[in-house]
């Protein structure tokens, strides 16, 4: 939470609020904080010239958290289920195994919620 003379009240109610978000949900939400508080204290630092240039700031800003939600965002093939197959005989990771992942329901039967053959890596990332 960004700002001096914030109540201590409201920093607990926003940090409770947040506390509940997904991680990369609250990493773009803590970086677009970070991106107002430096322009703050840039147009501190420099006085009235950056003041004057608040917009620019602003827009610096605004283009600098746009990059970093890119990068903390998740990418729509990215699973947050991961997995890191490795041959013991080879000390290595073993690629081109088949794996699934499937959800038993109550009945006792099973839905497929996906599947695919490991990577180079071992790694399956968009299972």
């Amino acid at each position: 939470i960004g700002g001096g003379g914030v109540p201590a009240d409201r920093v607990l109610s926003e940090l409770r609020r947040r506390y509940a978000a997904a991680p990369h949900a609250e990493l773009a939400v803590a970086a677009e904080e970070q991106a107002k508080i430096t322009a703050l204290r840039i147009a501190k630092l420099f006085g009235a010239g950056a003041a004057a240039a608040g917009a620019a700031v602003s827009e610096t800003a605004a283009r600098r958290v746009e990059t970093v939600a890119k990068q903390v965002a998740p990418a729509p093939s990215r699973s947050p289920i991961t997995t890191h197959v490795l041959d013991q005989a080879r000390g290595c990771p073993a690629r081109g195994v088949a794996i699934s992942l499937a959800l038993r329901g109550a009945d006792g039967a099973y839905a497929l919620l996906g599947e695919g053959v490991t990577n180079d890596d071992g790694r399956l990332p968009t299972l």
